[in-house]
């Protein structure tokens, strides 16, 4: 049997499609239209390498992972428009070459825009990327939940200050700013890695930090557990460090806390476990970042090793459930 799932935002679905196999199917979706309003490019290799993140997480086979495209764009009779739509394609041949996903369907849907007396209104150009892949055994299959105090939580990836699109600066009302950037020499090669040790039972929980960065996916995998956690930012791996200090160079709490590179994954590991897990990702960014505790309570420690955040896992998912009551 499969362990039932905490409340919280599963990476991906996974099912059985036939109950006299073993074999699942994983199903998983990328999208994020902010992007595109900054660099339609960016936007499609996101979308791709968010359906790559959510795949691995849930133990899936990126071997066998096959991608579908679902194009909503305006008006391609307009140059600007039709510029974009080019850039967003271009942006979906490069990314689907480097993970070795094959697109065997799509469609699109152009022209969604009207006038309204001399001004066009019209929709952002929109990719949404969607994923199917296959498991071979089912009851394998990782949630995002947080399993068990004492555990400790990894980050693998790097976080850059790439905060252009992210549902931070909207909320903060901010635009512009750098769209974060899919590298695809070392994005590829260290999923891969990550989905085999995921898949040799080395991860409790795994979650992808996609819309939101690493302070939501952490929060997901807390109150989704109902698991306190402590949460060290000066143990982010970034690009760069501060000289003289190990500090992550993203200057700022908070950009650490929401940016929304990509490529990231967060994964709970039995502190028996995590040798093996260093020793299996060695020459990828990967670091040690917290730990999960009993109890409610959510910290975040700054840079300078005190609390920036202090809150609880309940008010945490209260906040998460909020959009959702009276329907």
């Amino acid at each position: 049997m499969i362990k039932p799932v905490g409340l919280g935002p599963a990476d991906a679905a996974v099912f059985r499609p036939r109950l006299d196999s073993e074999r699942a199917v994983v199903l998983a979706n990328g999208i994020n239209f902010r992007y595109g309003d900054l660099d339609p490019y960016g936007m499609a290799a996101l979308a791709i390498d968010e359906v790559v993140r959510q795949v691995t997480a849930v133990g899936g086979d990126l071997g066998r992972l096959a991608i579908l495209d679902n194009f909503c764009w305006g008006d391609p009779a307009r140059i600007e428009v039709l510029g974009s739509l080019v850039r967003a394609s271009v942006g979906c041949y490069d990314a689907a070459k480097a993970y070795g996903t094959p697109f065997i369907s799509g469609k699109d849907s152009l022209n969604n825009e009207y006038r309204l007396g001399e001004k066009t209104i019209q929709i952002p150009g929109t990719l949404l990327i969607s994923g199917i892949s296959l498991m071979e055994e089912a009851a394998k299959a990782v949630s995002m939940d947080a399993k068990k105090p004492g555990n400790l939580l990894y980050m693998a990836g790097l976080t850059r200050k790439e905060l252009g699109g992210s549902a931070y600066y909207a909320q903060q009302g901010v635009s512009g700013g750098q769209v974060p950037q899919v590298d695809f020499q070392n994005g590829p090669s260290m999923l891969r890695v990550v989905s085999q040790a995921i898949r040799e039972g080395l991860a409790a929980s795994a979650h992808d930090c996609s819309e939101g960065g690493l302070g939501v996916a952490a929060a997901e995998m807390a109150f989704a557990g109902s698991l306190g956690l402590t949460l060290n930012l000066k143990s982010v791996p970034g690009t760069e460090t501060v000289p003289g200090t190990g500090v992550p160079d993203v200057l700022r709490e908070d950009f650490i806390l929401f940016s929304e590179s990509a490529s990231r994954i967060l994964l709970e590991v039995a502190p028996e476990k995590a040798p093996l897990l260093e020793k299996k990702l060695a020459g990828f960014p990967l670091q040690k970042i917290g730990a999960f505790e009993a109890g409610g309570k959510f910290q975040v420690l700054g840079l300078d090793g005190k609390p920036v955040v202090e809150t609880t896992v309940a008010k945490l998912r209260e906040a998460w459930e909020a959009p959702f009551k009276g329907w």
